[in-house]
């Protein structure tokens, strides 16, 4: 049975690799985009949820250092990368 399993996941893995290889440069992009998308929304709504309870602090004290480091981090990532990728003109 697992080597059914095993052959079956190694398949799909081809199988995406096959279709990576026959993606056009739009599908890409849009595959690229569509994940960026995704991430956005998830740090959008990271960022409600975090802002929500710094406003309104449960009764346990809560440590925000870390997740302030690590927003901290991300920030300079970006300020640092920004210029690598050139903005594209607006359609």
């Amino acid at each position: 049975m697992w080597i059914v399993i095993a052959a079956v996941l190694t398949m799909a893995d081809q199988l995406a690799e096959i279709r990576a290889l026959l993606m056009s440069n739009q599908e890409k992009i849009d595959s690229v985009a569509d994940a960026i998308a995704a991430i956005r929304n998830t740090v959008v709504k990271i960022h409600d949820e975090v802002k929500n309870l710094k406003a309104n602090p449960p009764a346990e004290p809560i440590d925000f250092s870390r997740l302030d480091a690590l927003v901290g981090n991300l920030r300079e990532h970006a300020d640092a990368t920004d210029g690598e990728i050139e903005d594209l003109p607006a359609a």
